[in-house]
């Protein structure tokens, strides 16, 4: 490619993905503009606020499957229109400032949510399926429900109830599926503050409400104290002392770019307490 001003996706559905040098700098209709700092280099331009030395012991394919998942979950957790959590420390494994429900525990965005609010002082329920009930009970969830339980819904409406200062639920999946169980839960429960990812739908319970979180949200102010507090002052150490936990597993498809079409196709096939990665 010429220059690192700007890329677009040629084809809809090519196989192998094609990407080009940009000709335009605005995407028509179908088509994917890609700008700004590029990704595929050895040397990648980030804001300092969102950079976390590592330990010598933690590679980098390891690495890799925490950046973004921690800081969409801490934007969620933390910033004042969601949770509004106190940002995590070291010593707070005593601590108890309730009771979250993490939904989507075992994916990368889950794993690392159960760690912050545990950093933080909060108990932790977690829905994943039941083969994945002893992973996120060593990542350090309190407590599990599998989803695919015929009694899931009542499980989770009785485990809400049972808390004694329960703060919400974060659907770390944002699907229309959780949207809709969630939604049918709360009915029976009351309302609850509930933090998604995607835009929900516009029709929903009365109980069910919610608030819209995206993980660059933390880079700008009010809410940079975010990042911040999560890169800056907590992950180092964090990291250094074994609290926060390189999870889950990378799946390494390969090496070089030629691999970036086979590791899509791997993600659209579906993985569990795994993240895709292609080493450069």
């Amino acid at each position: 490619m010429a220059s690192n001003l700007a890329a677009w996706i040629t084809e809809a559905k090519s196989r192998p993905l094609k990407v080009d040098e940009a000709v335009k700098w605005k995407a028509g209709p179908g088509e994917v503009l890609i700008k700004n700092a590029a990704v595929a280099a050895h040397y990648t331009v980030v804001p300092e606020i969102l950079v976390s030395p590592i330990p010598n012991d933690l590679d980098f394919e390891h690495a890799t499957v925490l950046p973004l998942a921690l800081s969409t979950a801490a934007a969620a957790l933390y910033e004042d229109k969601h949770f509004d959590l106190p940002m995590p420390w070291v010593s707070a494994s005593d601590v108890s400032n309730g009771t979250i429900l993490i939904w989507g525990a075992a994916g990368a965005v889950g794993l690392a949510a159960i760690q912050l609010a545990r950093a933080s002082g909060l108990h932790v329920i977690a829905v994943a399926s039941a083969r994945n009930h002893d992973f996120v009970r060593s990542i350090g969830a309190h407590y599990t429900l599998d989803y695919k339980s015929k009694t899931f819904s009542q499980d989770v409406a009785a485990a809400i109830k049972e808390t004694d200062k329960f703060i919400g639920i974060f659907d770390a999946i944002s699907s229309p599926e959780t949207f809709s169980t969630i939604s049918d839960i709360l009915e029976g429960v009351g309302p609850t503050k509930v933090v998604v990812l995607m835009a929900p739908p516009t029709t929903h319970s009365e109980n069910y409400r919610v608030s819209h979180s995206v993980s660059f949200s933390i880079l700008k102010p009010p809410y940079d104290r975010v990042a911040d507090g999560l890169w800056r002052k907590f992950i180092p150490e964090a990291l250094e002392r074994g609290l926060i936990k390189a999870k889950p597993e990378p799946l390494v498809v390969g090496f070089g770019l030629e691999k970036v079409q086979d590791a899509m196709d791997r993600q659209k096939k579906g993985v569990s307490a795994q993240k895709i990665v292609v080493t450069l």
